[in-house]
């Protein structure tokens, strides 16, 4: 048999290329250590862009949760002054440090606030959240961390049905490169 060690060679070249791509993403996630941290400020025009009259706004309570559906690790977390902006609006979390792991930084609006921007905001060490005074914008529709946790879990969904269909893929293209090259062998080529 002629092609059952070029098919060999293929599945082995393949099978490297996927191993070492997975590793390098693996290990590039355990090297990132960082500092998540966020500015809130009052939009009183509502377009969720910070203008340079527009003030910060202090006491919003932020968080970097795992899961952006996750609220604070602990019920008093909001009342704590490392966990709400400080009077220039500013907020900074505790480091983020390890392998694969996803950055959200969530804001839960102030009372007398609804937001002008998403507040959950995914893969990113800042972040911005616009509030206006409630009553004062007309709808804005924003992602909750309600909404980026379905989010994530369909783009999950995603890749592994994408993973398992390239897979079988393989397999298919594999199992008839290995039955043409059975067809096409002589019982002499052996």
């Amino acid at each position: 048999m002629k092609h059952a060690p070029q098919a060999k060679n293929l599945v082995t070249c393949v099978g490297a290329v996927l191993a070492l791509t997975i590793l390098g993403a693996f290990c590039a996630g355990c090297f990132c250590d960082a500092w998540p941290f966020a500015d809130a400020w009052v939009d009183e025009n509502c377009d969720g862009l910070r203008g340079d009259d527009e003030e910060p706004l202090p006491g919003v309570c932020v968080w970097s949760p795992r899961s952006p559906a996750d609220p604070p690790f602990d019920p008093e977390y909001c009342t704590w002054g490392h966990g709400r902006t400080n009077e220039e609006g500013r907020w900074q979390g505790d480091l983020v440090t390890g392998c694969g792991i996803s950055y959200v930084i969530v804001a839960q609006a102030p009372d007398g606030f609804e937001p002008t921007t998403d507040t959950a905001v995914d893969d990113s060490m800042y972040a911005e959240f616009g509030f206006a005074r409630e009553g004062s914008c007309p709808q804005i529709s924003v992602v909750t961390p309600e909404k980026m946790a379905s989010q994530q879990s369909n783009r999950l969904l995603g890749w592994v049905l994408f993973g398992a269909v390239a897979l079988a893929l393989f397999v298919l293209a594999y199992r008839k490169h290995r039955s043409e090259g059975r067809d096409s062998a002589s019982p002499g080529d052996e």
